[in-house]
């Protein structure tokens, strides 16, 4: 809120540390994604609260997300989450309980860019 800059307007929780966040492709300003160091991708609506409305199931990642991008725009638009061991995971920007596709890429990663 612009008349009280020194008051955050949300304030987001998880059961872990958040290392990247976006807004949705298609549901922003409403809906945040974020990548934590579960390997979990996580969604809040920011008409509900600060807990996550959803979050990725089994299909997540092992390990801290290293980089989260958003690929494309529109319904069609797709989520890239990467780990450190070199996991690359697709996620449908309707669905994001579980990836629509896994890259193995062989390689430790740090970043995605």
């Amino acid at each position: 809120n612009l008349s009280m800059p020194g008051r955050p307007e949300h304030v987001f929780a998880a059961g872990c540390p958040i290392l990247h966040t976006r807004f949705h492709p298609v549901e922003h300003p409403r809906l945040v994604l974020g990548g934590g160091t579960d390997g979990r991708l996580y969604v809040w609506d920011a008409r509900a609260g600060r807990y996550p409305v959803q979050r990725s199931g089994a299909g997540g990642h092992d390990r801290t997300l290293v980089g989260m991008s958003v690929a494309g725009s529109g319904p069609a638009a797709r989520v890239v989450t990467a780990d450190s061991d070199g996991t690359v995971r697709y996620w449908s920007a309707g669905s994001l309980r579980e990836p629509e596709e896994t890259v193995a890429t062989g390689a430790n990663l740090s970043c995605l860019a």
